[in-house]
């Protein structure tokens, strides 16, 4: 297990702030995004979460946010894809590594709320998402569908989810 910052730096970026939208890989464009095509392929990884937040679109600028979990309470792990991002040798610094969350259409119960979601792999996708040996697009493509619609639960917890409290995801009901 390792620590990666959050959002994904692309490598090729010459400061660590980047200029891409780079919270979310969508599942559908893996293989043809220069973005995301080589880390796809090569560096994948999976995200322990016992939660996530979606917005709900209500036409209006400020949108209130849905915390979802399993209704079983149990952790699970969203698909990923890392990098290392190396600062130029000229100027120095930390070297990092950092991570994207790979989305996919929504399944029905988070698509009353939002139409994307994590990808959530199952237990017995694991080993071959982190398989480095397993570099077959189609292969790893099968493995990046939505939920089951079962077993998920969501309630609105306001508008601000880039707090750091656990009273975040408390009901706003």
């Amino acid at each position: 297990m390792a620590l990666l910052r959050w959002p994904y730096t692309p490598p090729f970026e010459k400061q660590p702030k980047t200029r891409y939208s780079t919270i979310n890989a969508k599942a559908e464009t893996l293989t043809t995004s220069r973005l995301w095509r080589f880390p796809f392929q090569y560096f994948r990884c999976l995200i322990a979460a016992d939660g996530f937040y979606e917005p709900k679109d209500t036409g209006e600028k400020r949108k209130p946010q849905y915390y979802f979990r399993r209704r079983d309470g149990e952790p699970f792990f969203m698909a990923g894809l890392w990098g290392r991002w190396e600062p130029p040798e000229e100027e120095g610094g930390e070297a990092f590594d950092s991570c994207a969350i790979i989305t996919t259409e929504a399944n029905a119960a988070i698509g009353e709320v939002h139409p994307r979601m994590p990808v959530i792999l199952p237990p017995d996708a694991w080993a071959q998402w982190l398989d480095p040996a397993v570099t077959d697009s189609e292969q790893l493509q099968a493995l990046l569908g939505s939920a089951p619609d079962e077993g998920w639960e969501g309630y609105p917890v306001g508008y601000y989810t880039r707090e750091d409290s656990p009273q975040v995801i408390e009901c706003q009901n």
